[in-house]
């Protein structure tokens, strides 16, 4: 049954890496500059890291990951991100990282020194992160929060169809 199971868990594994190295490049499309970005993920994905790894290989930029388990460990990570200077944050999301309490802590801390968060939790988006995929049946798409988008300096293509920016409530 298990070695059954290890094709499975290797194919999903694989896919969420492809996703993820999908938006990484949508982020580099729209900060060019950036070179190094910062990785909130829960500790109980144990397949975060390796995703991780391939993404950044991908998309030539470096990340500097924050394992946390508990939405108590979010300060601690965000101090150890904020150490490596990075261009942006992006949140994988669950009920611990991608939660609205954790959101709202960790946007407050970027927005200070101009670094967007990136996530694809609604309930994130809604409380202030700058980017938000969207699964499409052609790729990934990234929603721009409009009512933050002034406070970066980050042009969004108006002539491209995986961006558009959205004002949501």
């Amino acid at each position: 049954m298990i070695r059954r199971l290890l094709p499975l868990l290797f194919t999903v594994g694989v896919m969420a890496q492809s996703d993820l190295g999908q938006q990484l490049m949508l982020i580099k499309k729209i900060m060019p500059d950036a070179v190094k970005g910062g990785i909130f993920y829960n500790t109980d994905d144990e397949l975060a890291p390796m995703a991780i790894n391939r993404a950044s290989g991908e998309s030539g930029l470096t990340i500097v990951t924050a394992p946390v388990k508990s939405i108590r460990e979010m300060a601690t990570a965000m101090r150890l991100l904020k150490q490596h200077r990075l261009d942006f944050y992006l949140i994988f999301d669950d009920r611990v990282t991608g939660g609205p309490n954790s959101i709202k802590f960790v946007v407050r801390q970027t927005v200070k020194y101009k670094k967007p968060v990136y996530t694809s939790s609604s309930s994130a988006f809604k409380s202030g992160a700058f980017g938000k995929f969207i699964k499409q049946n052609s790729g990934w798409t990234l929603q721009i929060n409009g009512k933050v988008l002034n406070l970066f300096d980050i042009t969004i293509p108006s002539d491209d169809a995986s961006y558009a920016v959205i004002n949501e409530g």
